[in-house]
This record gives C-alpha cells, structure tokens and sequence, in this order.
C-alpha cells in the first residue's frame, strides 16, 4: 500500500465533504479488520431516513443499528453519545435530518 501521502494524491482515503457529505462508504482498516462508514444522509433507503429519532438515538449511544447489529470499531468506542442530554441528542438527530439524501 502506498504511503499516506501518495494515497491522498492517487485518491486514495479521501473524502468529499463538499459533495459526499454523510453518503459513507468509507473504508477505515486496522488490527480490528475493515468498518464501511455508514451512509448518514436523509435517503429513505440508502441513508438513515427512514429511520425512528429512538432509532438514530440508539446507533449512538449503545452503538447498536437499527437492525439489531452491533456496530464495529471504530464506531463502536464512539458510545460517548451515551453520556449527552436529551437536548444534545435531539440536537445531533435535527442536524442528521438536514443532510440532503445521497446514494
């Protein structure tokens, strides 16, 4: 595998945050294995909108998805969420609800 820097020029591990905001895909590798980054966009399917707030809220506190999964590292460390308000939570699900939908 090249070394980071040539990977970012080839393409390779970089993100579009301008056009791809939230759409996933996103390989993380480590002594764990391979996580994909989920898509987190407003799509119906693609996406997590056509998932319940309780849904969204479990994902992030109890690193649990909606189908009962347990989410792998390195989201599965980022049960952080679970020491937020309710105010805090429904805030990050409001701002989930904005992203455009993405396939």
């Amino acid at each position: 595998m090249p070394c980071t820097a040539a990977r970012r020029h080839a393409g390779y591990g970089t993100q579009d945050y301008v056009n791809s905001w939230g759409r996933g895909g996103y390989e993380f590798k480590d002594v764990w294995g391979v996580a994909k980054v989920s898509n987190i966009t407003s799509h119906p399917t693609k996406g997590i909108g056509g998932w319940t707030d309780a849904e969204i809220k479990q994902a992030l506190t109890k690193g649990v998805g909606r189908d009962g999964r347990t989410f792998k590292p390195p989201m599965a460390r980022h049960i952080y969420f679970s020491k937020m308000t309710d105010d805090d939570l429904n805030a990050i699900v409001a701002w989930l609800r904005t992203l455009p939908p993405l396939e």
